[in-house]
Parts: C-alpha cells; sequence; structure tokens
C-alpha cells in the first residue's frame, strides 16, 4: 500500500492502483469528506428534491413551500422536512388541507400547519353511532370496542 500526500489532498494507491482520494480543508487541515461519499440518506438535498417531494402532497404545501423559503430563508428547510415527516402520521389530504388553512390564516409554518393536521384528525376520531347490520338477528357485537379499552389501558 502506498501514500501520496501533499498539502492539498492525499491519496491511497495498491499495487499502483488508486484506491481512494482525500481533501484536506487548508484551514483546519482535516480530512473533507465528499458529499457523494456519503449514505444516500445523509447527502445534502437539493431545493428541487423538497419541491418535489411537497408536490407529492398538492398544489397548496408547494404554495407553503414557496413562501417559507421567501419569509424563513435560514429556516426553510427544517420546516419543510418536519412538514414532509408528517406524512408518516397524517394522509396527503390532511397535510394538504392543513396547508390551505395556514395559508388562509396567514401562520404558514411548520408548528401551525402541524396543530392543523392533529385537530383535523382529532375531529375524525370522534365515535361514530353503533349500528347493528342487518341480517344478524340482533346477534352482532363490535368487538373494536375491546381494543379501544385496552388500548387506553396501556
Amino acid at each position: 500500500m502506498l501514500l501520496k500526500v501533499d498539502e492539498k489532498s492525499f491519496q491511497v494507491f495498491k499495487n499502483e492502483l488508486l484506491i481512494t482520494t482525500h481533501v484536506i480543508h487548508p484551514g483546519t487541515k482535516k480530512f473533507i469528506t465528499m458529499d457523494c461519499h456519503k449514505p444516500c440518506h445523509k447527502q445534502a438535498k437539493t431545493d428541487l428534491h423538497y419541491k418535489e417531494e411537497m408536490q407529492t402532497i398538492g398544489v397548496h404545501s408547494v404554495r407553503v413551500y414557496e413562501l417559507l423559503r421567501v419569509t424563513k430563508p435560514y429556516h426553510w428547510k427544517n420546516m419543510i422536512k418536519g412538514i414532509l415527516r408528517l406524512k408518516e402520521v397524517h394522509k396527503n389530504c390532511v397535510i394538504e388541507a392543513a396547508c390551505l388553512q395556514a395559508m388562509e390564516d396567514g401562520a404558514h409554518d411548520y408548528k401551525n400547519i402541524r396543530d392543523i393536521c392533529i385537530k383535523q384528525s382529532n375531529l375524525k376520531k370522534v365515535a361514530q353511532p353503533f349500528s347493528i347490520p342487518k341480517g344478524t338477528n340482533g346477534y352482532y357485537r363490535d368487538l373494536s370496542i375491546y381494543e379501544r379499552l385496552v388500548n387506553r389501558s396501556i
């Protein structure tokens, strides 16, 4: 194994074949990890990437993306990441409606959109009246009430 070092980089060779090149930062003299060498989830994302992700939610979310880029130039990316993480908990239609509501309210940041999503999903969780299906002759029991009882106690 052979190392070739200069002030800007060092290279590692094996049997005269270049294996790797590491760039050295001129001020700190430490290695600079190239973005393409990082795992996919740690590589820097472009602005276009975030816009495309917001387009999967809907038109109003793209408008929120554009507004955040203008009004919060230093924090928009974290807010967009938070809105995209809402997809793990809420459906796209709920997030889209929350984006529209937030824009109408004039408060289109992540926390307001998150709170609106929570309110909308809580409204949908209101218990529906129990109805017995036809043709069961009165011997029907909705067993989901037991699931709710068990989940409450946990």
